[in-house]
């Protein structure tokens, strides 16, 4: 399967596709291979003082091309007997690369330029036939993804650590539950502080395919970024009554001793079991001085606009992918429901929206493997 550009397709509609350009492009194909690292063409093209015969080599590999993939694209071609290369990629090439090619005249084509050159030829790519109804616009391309997973590769200092290679980069698609949560909260107003109701609403968002709750994270001088949560997960491996506690004082942000026996009759058996149980899973702290319990979650507050991360990123219609798309593990009715609970609210299921984003698998020196994700909506701040 093609790399990059063209995830999803088989390798025979891959290679067709680029018969149909190079030959947009002018050029007669004489004959065609594959390698390891993607496909060649020897073509021919009537120039004023003859044909002129090139090698067209396309690198369907995940991460960079690097100056070693090029020399063996040349050497290739002074087997064909041809002196004149022209590169493209799927992905990207390595800062090596782009110089060598500079110094020696090759002619290259990067993910973008491969985009640039489909639409100059009209040429539509098979295998695109997923359609969604909405999904947050892709912010990110292959080459891109690849290196930010690149800097993130282990890598050893001073003798200490592994090295890790990257095997494989992918995209794909997670769909996207929208929830509207609506709830009632006691405010203290004015000068006297007189406590009034006031109607508090939010839109949730969480991936159906992993059951990780969606929002926005702020980093100092970074801009925003797409985070997630598990704390839905782990909401499932307790008792009802255990996450309405939780709620209750994640609700209110702090609740003393005093005021956790009065609501819950600790001196029950059971009740003190879902202390207890929030305890062991972490999910609550106690106070500095010891005389209360509060959250202990990195999410935002319930009415934190960071939650709506529709408003944060952009949401476009009828996107036609390639990209592989998660399946529906977890039902909007049933994650509304976890919801409702653990925010104390009325929740309504709205849509789904599908989610881009990128996966690479490390391999370190020792053969242990890892996976990463990134994910990649166009953000609009």
């Amino acid at each position: 399967m093609a790399a990059g550009l063209f995830e999803g397709q088989s390798r025979e509609e891959f290679k067709n596709d680029v018969s149909k350009l190079v030959s947009a492009m002018g050029y007669s194909i004489q004959s065609s291979g594959s390698s390891e690292g993607g496909l060649f063409f020897t073509v021919t093209k009537s120039e004023p003082l003859g044909d002129v015969k090139t090698l067209i080599y396309v690198f369907t590999i995940s991460k960079s091309v690097s100056q070693h993939m090029i020399n063996e694209a040349s050497k290739l071609a002074l087997e064909h007997g041809i002196s004149k290369v022209v590169l493209l990629s799927t992905s990207g090439f390595s800062d090596t690369a782009l110089k060598y090619c500079s110094k020696h005249n090759i002619t290259f084509f990067d993910r973008k330029g491969f985009e640039e050159l489909l639409q100059k030829y009209s040429i539509s790519l098979s295998g695109m036939e997923k359609i969604f109804e909405y999904s947050f616009e892709l912010g990110m391309t292959m080459s891109e993804a690849t290196r930010v997973f690149e800097r993130e590769r282990g890598k050893k200092f001073l003798g200490f650590g592994v090295d890790e290679r990257i095997v494989e980069v992918s995209g794909r698609y997670a769909p996207v539950g929208s929830f509207l949560l609506t709830r009632t909260e006691e405010v203290k107003t004015g000068l006297s502080k007189t406590l009034k109701n006031v109607k508090k609403s939010n839109f949730f968002y969480v991936n159906l395919h992993t059951n990780e709750l969606c929002y926005i994270s702020r980093g100092l001088g970074k801009g925003v970024k797409m985070a997630s949560s598990d704390i839905l997960n782990r909401l499932m491996f307790l008792t009802l009554s255990s996450v309405e506690m939780l709620a209750d004082i994640v609700k209110r942000g702090v609740m003393d001793m005093g005021e956790m026996h009065d609501r819950y009759e600790l001196f029950y058996e059971n009740n003190r079991n879902d202390l207890q149980l929030l305890w062991e899973d972490g999910l609550i702290a106690t106070t500095t001085d010891r005389r209360g319990f509060i959250p202990n979650l990195t999410i935002p507050a319930f009415d934190n606009p960071r939650y709506n991360v529709r408003g944060f990123t952009s949401v476009v219609k009828s996107v036609p992918s390639s990209f592989e798309v998660d399946s529906l593990k977890f039902e909007p009715k049933d994650v509304v429901k976890l919801l409702e609970v653990f925010f104390a609210a009325k929740g309504e299921v709205r849509e789904v929206i599908y989610l881009p984003y990128y996966t690479c698998k490390y391999v370190d020196d020792k053969g242990m493997s890892r996976t990463k994700v990134l994910l990649a909506p166009k953000y609009l701040v």
